[in-house]
């Protein structure tokens, strides 16, 4: 016959099968289990990047092209995107497609423009190392430490491109606030433009 085991008032006693187990009694007068609380001193490191940013930015602060000059490669690129893109939906409108301005339409327009914006940004970059505008501009891309980029350094590169251009173009516009007038992209991929010889 097998029998079961259960906790009464601290002790183990044998139940048979099928009888029920006593309940423990409550007795007012013991004292219910109280919480411990432990009071551990616990440090926590602080980082401080204060000092290291001044280092790692040296080059890029000291190297990099204007923002008025990077704006205007830019704004190259984004005509030759809309162009494209221009070009793209009047063959469609052409082969017998209905352009309408519905939501849904003018989300796919915002999708295939995207889409358009990040095969020309990041093809360009990763190919050829330098966007048209850039080419345009004399811009070219180099490492914080001053080298020409890699080709691992480009395919960040054009990798930051997509998330720059995917966030509503808020990795462009962030070097407007940032303090070294670098990118999303410029941070991403460890590289800057810059428009002197190194």
């Amino acid at each position: 016959m097998e029998r079961w085991r259960t906790f009464v008032n601290g002790h183990s006693v044998s139940v048979p099968p099928g009888a029920s187990a006593p309940v423990p009694y409550a007795r007012p007068w013991e004292d219910s289990p109280s919480l411990q609380i432990l009071d551990l001193p616990v440090v926590q490191t602080a980082f401080d990047f204060s000092a290291a940013d001044p280092e790692a930015l040296a080059v890029p602060n000291r190297l990099a092209a204007p923002v008025g000059v990077r704006f205007r490669a830019g704004c190259f690129d984004a005509l030759v995107i809309l162009l494209a893109g221009s070009i793209f939906f009047g063959l469609f409108s052409l082969l017998g497609g209905q352009l309408t301005l519905g939501r849904r339409d003018l989300l796919v327009y915002l999708l295939a423009n995207f889409a358009l914006a990040a095969l020309y940004l990041g093809l360009f970059t990763a190919l050829a190392g330098r966007t048209p505008g850039m080419q345009a501009y004399g811009l070219y891309a180099v490492t914080f430490e001053g080298q020409p980029a890699s080709r691992r350094h480009l395919g960040w590169r054009a990798f930051g491109y997509v998330v720059s251009t995917g966030s509503l173009l808020l990795g462009f516009l962030w070097a407007l606030l940032d303090e070294g007038r670098l990118t999303w992209h410029d941070y991403i991929s460890h590289t800057f433009l810059t428009d002197q010889p190194v």
